[in-house]
């Protein structure tokens, strides 16, 4: 997981080379390439959510041996991680984007299906369900340009999707701009000058929650 504050690119959780989850935090500057180790989150993790909210590292949910519903925080100034919350329910293979103060959850695996659910959190302690998507989408590729959200890609219950949505924040509305050149999941994106890229990972198996 990487979540950037404007200067800095923390870097989260992962898998080992043992494919065993990992609960490291690092900070990455980009202007030297130097990655600094600051400590660890209490739990370890892949496949989460993550943003910056109130100068701290919020870690939403993700796969050990299987999903969870913790919500981590790690304070980089002090090096110390700690549990400050639950979602509503467990949820790995998830994304993230903020909106001004507003972190937006999108989609996610709740261990059995893909979730409709678009979840809004100012703390990371209390949620509201904000939109539904038209299909679950687990490992969607999430970007956020004004007040608006592109999904683009993900996997449904029955596989990679080429769909391009938007989610609207002002009234909760999702709708469909676009297809990719091809069906996509375990893709990130990123917005830069109102304009949304994404670059794709290696695909792997998808059918459980800690792949």
């Amino acid at each position: 997981m990487a979540v950037s504050d404007g200067h800095r690119i923390y870097l989260a959780g992962g898998l080992d080379a043992g494919d065993r989850s990992a609960a490291g935090v690092f900070s990455l500057d980009p202007a030297t390439g130097r990655l600094t180790i600051l400590g660890s989150v209490p739990s370890a993790f892949h496949d989460a959510a993550g943003a910056f909210v109130g100068g701290r590292l919020l870690v939403f949910g993700g796969g050990s041996s299987s999903g969870t519903d913790l919500v981590q925080a790690f304070d980089p100034a002090t090096g110390r991680g700690t549990v400050i919350g639950h979602l509503p329910t467990t949820l790995s293979d998830l994304s993230a984007a903020t909106v001004g103060r507003t972190v937006y959850l999108v989609g996610g695996f709740d261990g059995h299906v893909p979730r409709r659910e678009i979840y809004a959190t100012g703390d990371g302690t209390s949620f509201r369900v904000v939109g539904r998507l038209p299909v679950g989408l687990r490992y969607p590729a999430v970007a956020a340009v004004g007040s608006t959200i592109v999904i683009a890609g993900g996997q449904s219950a029955h596989g990679p999707v080429d769909t391009v949505s938007v989610f609207d924040t002002a009234d909760g509305s999702v709708s469909r701009i676009g297809t990719l050149p091809s069906p996509l999941a375990h893709a990130a994106a990123f917005a830069i000058g109102g304009r949304v890229s994404w670059s794709a990972a290696a695909t792997r198996p998808i059918g459980r929650s800690a792949p």
